[in-house]
Order: C-alpha cells, then sequence, then structure tokens
C-alpha cells in the first residue's frame, strides 16, 4: 500500500510511503504504519501539519486524537459519499424503499456540493446545507434549518419527487 501526503496549498507531494504486507501484522494495520511513518518524515523535516485529510479508518481517527490532538483532522469527501451511497443502496432494498434507488446519484451529488459551495471552515453550512437534502427530495426547496434555509438553484421540473409522510423518507430523516 502507498500512503501519500500532499500540501494541499500548493498541490505538491511532500511524501509517499510505500508500506508491506509482510512489515505489519495484519493487512489492517498498514493504513496506519502508512500514516505514522508519514507524520514521522514531515517531523524531521520540520514541516507544520495543520490538518490532515483522511478515510474514516477508526484506528487512524484514533492514532490522531491521541498523538496529534492540536491537528484538525477531516474526512475526504468520496470516502463520506462513497459511506453514504452504499447505506442509501442498502435501505432502497428494503420493503416500500425501491423509489430511494433512482435518488442514490443526487443524493451523493448533493453531499459534494454541500462541501464544495461552502468555505471549509464553516462546518455549520456545510451541515445544513446536507440536511436539506431530506426536504429537498420531497420538493421542498424553501424553510430548511437555518443557515441553510433555502435552495439556491432554479425551479425543478421533471423529477419523481419523494412523498412526505413516505416510509423512504422517514428512514432518510424528513421531517
Amino acid at each position: 500500500m502507498t500512503y501519500s501526503f500532499i500540501d494541499m496549498a500548493t498541490g505538491h507531494v511532500v511524501g509517499l510511503h510505500l508500506v508491506q504486507s509482510n512489515e505489519v501484522s495484519s493487512s489492517y494495520h498498514m493504513e496506519i504504519e502508512g500514516l505514522r511513518r508519514g507524520i514521522d518524515a514531515l517531523r524531521r523535516e520540520d514541516i507544520a501539519i495543520g490538518e490532515l485529510v483522511t478515510d474514516r479508518h477508526l484506528q487512524i481517527q484514533k492514532w490522531l486524537r491521541e498523538k496529534l490532538p492540536d491537528t484538525k483532522h477531516s474526512f475526504d469527501v468520496w470516502h463520506v459519499a462513497k459511506g453514504v451511497k452504499k447505506k442509501v443502496f442498502a435501505l432502497s432494498k428494503q420493503k416500500d424503499c425501491g423509489q430511494v434507488a433512482k435518488w442514490i446519484k443526487s443524493i451523493t451529488n448533493h453531499l459534494y456540493w454541500s462541501a464544495a459551495s461552502s468555505t471549509e471552515s464553516d462546518g455549520e453550512v456545510i451541515m445544513s446545507k446536507w440536511k436539506s437534502l431530506a426536504s429537498h427530495i420531497q420538493n421542498i426547496h424553501h424553510g430548511h434549518e437555518p443557515p441553510f434555509t433555502d435552495c439556491q438553484h432554479d425551479e425543478l421540473t421533471d423529477r419523481k419527487w419523494l412523498q412526505p409522510g413516505t416510509l423512504t423518507r422517514v428512514l432518510l430523516g424528513a421531517k
């Protein structure tokens, strides 16, 4: 496995660390070992680490909390979207929830949009935009939870909106 470190301000790769499965006790430990090696190399070069963006690996989350408590830890939106897509797909297989399958791409796109259209430091706006999805998929585009109270798009047509009161709506957390 190759663990890479990229300076997001410049786009430069500042570290690549290869970890082979025979170097650690199991493949599960490869990712944390790659992180450790990369952090150690950055520290040797006196490179300050303001933020790390990783997948949602639990072992990495714990290690960062314990070893780098002052470093901001964010999740890569691709990995978050992958998890959301998997959960929505599973939901679409449940009884009376088949209609949500048609919304999988829109739901994951909404997640990307929520992050990309907001400043990274404004988590409250990102979450508000993400939560607006529950209303949005019912064709409700105004009156969302603050601070993002209204959708910004033009009128949408030709959609098979989810109906209020459906099991799918309840499972997705709409009010």
